[in-house]
């Protein structure tokens, strides 16, 4: 069972459930801290999959609204 925080993030998992390429992947496993201007930040990337070519990839999943948000 995978845990999602929103209707994105649930449609998703049925993309990458069902992509050929793909041979598992996980919601939320992995937390990091990078640091910008010096101060730490701590993020949870929303999936890390695995390809069958044994690479790992982490996505962020955000509304094109969200994602076009500039700081």
């Amino acid at each position: 069972m995978i845990t999602v925080e929103s209707s994105l993030e649930s449609d998703a998992c049925y993309h990458l459930e069902f992509e050929k390429d793909i041979s598992r992947f996980c919601s939320q496993s992995i937390k990091f801290t990078y640091y910008q201007d010096g101060n730490p930040h701590t993020h949870i990337p929303d999936f890390l999959v695995q390809f069958d070519s044994q690479e790992y990839v982490l996505y962020e999943i955000k509304s094109n609204d969200v994602a076009l948000q500039r700081n």
